[in-house]
């Protein structure tokens, strides 16, 4: 079994291959109704999007409080991240995916990071990371949120009104992040 941190990077990095392969978007489903093959598609990916948060969200979880907790709650947020899209593109999303939508919301208001913060390691592949290598040691301050990758930011793919998440939940992604994320819950 992966770690969770593994599980994360790898799978990033098969979304962003896969979401360029889709960058022409996906078929629209005013055209394409249930009865036809192309909303498949469309079902097939906002499946796989809330799929893949529901596993980080679930391994998340099982972390400990204490231990790993920075690592917890980046991963709880990234999971709201992606349900958060499936929210807001998905026009068919299943009762669970709104479900686990607002588990990731109360599991990150209720969580905590540790008072002292671990020091930035510095290495030469360290200053070469891409974005999506996030380490523990990168962590933002307590009122910041998580620093997880948006690998749905760079294209339009699910929608073609589609916004980024900094754009769709302008403050999820600063000081009032839990705020949001206790708003979201209740929306959720």
């Amino acid at each position: 079994v992966l770690s969770l941190a593994k599980y994360a990077k790898a799978s990033r990095r098969v979304w962003t291959k896969t979401l360029d392969e889709l960058r022409r978007g996906l078929p629209p489903t005013h055209i394409y109704t249930q009865e036809t093959w192309e909303w498949t598609i469309d079902r097939e990916v906002f499946d796989h999007v809330a799929e893949r948060a529901a596993y980080l969200l679930e391994r998340a979880i099982q972390l400990d409080d204490d231990e790993e907790n920075q690592a917890k709650q980046r991963y709880l947020y990234e999971a709201a991240v992606w349900l958060e899209y499936c929210l807001a593109y998905d026009d068919h999303l299943p009762t669970h995916a709104v479900k686990n939508s607002g588990l990731a919301d109360v599991h990150l208001v209720r969580s905590k990071k540790k008072k002292k913060m671990m020091k930035k390691k510095i290495s030469k592949t360290a200053k070469k990371k891409k974005e999506d290598d996030v380490s523990e040691e990168e962590e933002p301050p307590e009122d910041e949120p998580p620093k997880v990758p948006d690998v749905f930011a760079a294209t339009p793919i699910l929608r073609p009104d589609m916004v980024p998440f900094a754009a769709l939940h302008p403050n999820a992604t600063g000081p009032q992040w839990k705020t949001w994320a206790s708003e979201r819950f209740v929306v959720a």
